[in-house]
């Protein structure tokens, strides 16, 4: 309850306005000091020798920790773009749902057909496609943004988004897959379980907290410019852009720069399972 309150307390600033704008970051500061809490209570826990909810111990590993940054971030930022065009399409262009999605649909190609490559190369390739991938799908996310905020009302915008989209959803492909296998190689097999489900919740929160700046910006850029629907697309996107360049800000020194611990030669998972039958 403390970590919902406390993720609570974080993303009400990112949806808020009005009446509560003067209190938006004393709520942010309420749910930074509940997720400190839940952070403390954790650790009690494990030194009590009881089960936490999340073991902390996990995060030790830096491919794992790295790993979670970067899910909850890349999706926290490619998210929020789908209700940021929807919008944009359908009450700023007048089309049909069915056209809407049909703009958008190339993001979710890209990301099926690269994420089906990428788990077959990620053991040769590795860190990489994943260094690359956030870099994709930051760059495909500002492109897009950029073309919105330059269109008019007679354009394609089918046309005009086809390939910064494809882009963003390949690189999103290239993430999903590798960024799971790479941060949870290195993790015991006894703590596959709990390992998987905090990245996870990782995942669902930074979808969570990315969903509602990219609304948010929107949304108050349209308040704000009396209903220049155009612009508003173009800050939420720009919104869903910075946060999926925060997944490639962590892994590129993340996953490239050599620590102590990938110098330590490491007993894969499947080995350790063999040496113990």
């Amino acid at each position: 309850m403390v970590l919902g309150l406390g993720v609570t307390g974080v993303m009400l600033p990112l949806l808020q306005s009005g009446a509560w704008a003067e209190r938006r970051w004393w709520l942010a500061a309420c749910g930074i000091a509940l997720l400190a809490v839940f952070v403390r209570w954790e650790r009690s826990v494990t030194l009590r020798e009881r089960q936490p909810l999340v073991d902390l111990a996990l995060f030790r590993e830096r491919t794992y920790w790295v790993g979670t940054l970067v899910a909850g971030a890349l999706y926290g930022g490619f998210t929020g773009i789908f209700i940021v065009v929807a919008q944009f399409l359908q009450q700023g262009l007048h089309y049909s749902p069915l056209k809407a999605s049909l703009c958008t649909v190339l993001f979710t190609v890209g990301s099926a057909a690269c994420g089906v490559v990428t788990g077959r190369l990620v053991h040769r390739i590795g860190r990489p496609l994943v260094v690359i991938g956030t870099a994709m799908t930051a760059a495909g996310l500002a492109v897009t943004a950029l073309v919105v905020g330059a269109s008019g009302p007679g354009d394609n915008m089918f046309l005009r988004m086809a390939l910064p989209l494809f882009v963003a959803g390949c690189g999103a492909g290239f993430v999903i897959a590798a960024n799971q296998t790479l941060a949870l190689q290195g993790v015991l097999r006894r703590d596959g379980s709990t390992a998987a489900g905090v990245y996870q919740t990782g995942m669902k929160i930074g979808t969570s907290l990315g969903t509602a700046l990219a609304s948010s910006l929107y949304f108050s850029k349209l308040l704000a410019t009396h209903g220049d629907f155009a612009t508003a697309a173009r800050a939420g996107l720009l919104g869903a852009a910075a946060v999926a360049a925060v997944a490639f800000v962590v892994a590129l020194p993340g996953l490239t720069i050599p620590g102590r611990q990938d110098a330590t030669p490491r007993v894969p998972v499947l080995e350790e399972a063999e040496s113990v039958r």
